[in-house]
């Protein structure tokens, strides 16, 4: 009886396997949007905004309707997201480059907050990577320390081959592609 049901097992591995090695690769769109809220997508009620492009991928992809986001603040959702880890494991408690409030006045201090992702933490970018994936960061990154001038932290270090206006502060170094000024350099080194 055990070595039918280790066979069937086994037959079921070979299959699910194969089908899955020749099965099309698929393509991987996350968006993050900050500040979006539940009506804010005409897919979800809203009669101010009109979002049909976002409506139609989410009736023909997938759609998470039920998700929450592990914390209020944009950098720790973002690496949480990144990491697969809660921002409190990976020390990314507060917007990235401060420690939050503190002092008298305050109910509770915020912890303080590493303001990077650590090169050692496994990012979604590096194990989709990993298989063959090509990725591409866009958009708002403001996961580096902001007294790191450097691009030490950029998504290219952390598994992006492309980072179109992804900047240590969140912004890109204008609001006109190649997102260049005097005061910020070009964010998208790779383009």
């Amino acid at each position: 009886m055990i070595k039918i049901t280790q066979l069937f097992f086994l037959a079921q591995l070979i299959i699910f396997s194969n089908s899955y090695i020749s099965a099309k690769k698929q393509n991987v769109i996350l968006f993050l949007i900050d500040d979006l809220g539940w009506s804010d997508l005409s897919l979800t009620g809203s009669k101010f905004y009109e979002t049909p492009n976002i409506d139609r991928l989410a009736k023909e992809e997938v759609f998470f309707s039920d998700a929450y986001a592990a914390s209020s603040l944009c950098s720790p959702t973002r690496s949480s997201i990144l990491t697969g880890k809660y921002p409190s494991r990976i020390k990314m408690t507060y917007i990235s480059g401060t420690s939050g409030p503190k002092g008298p006045g305050y109910p509770l201090n915020a912890p303080g907050s590493a303001g990077n992702i650590n090169p050692k933490d496994i990012t979604l970018a590096e194990a989709l990577r990993s298989h063959g994936c090509k990725t591409v960061h866009i958009g708002k990154w403001h996961l580096q320390n902001h007294t790191d001038k450097g691009k030490t932290h950029y998504p290219e270090k952390h598994g992006f081959d492309i980072n179109i206006a992804g900047f240590r502060m969140g912004q890109p170094g204008s609001y006109f592609f190649p997102f260049k000024s005097e005061r910020h350099p070009s964010t998208n080194s790779n383009v």
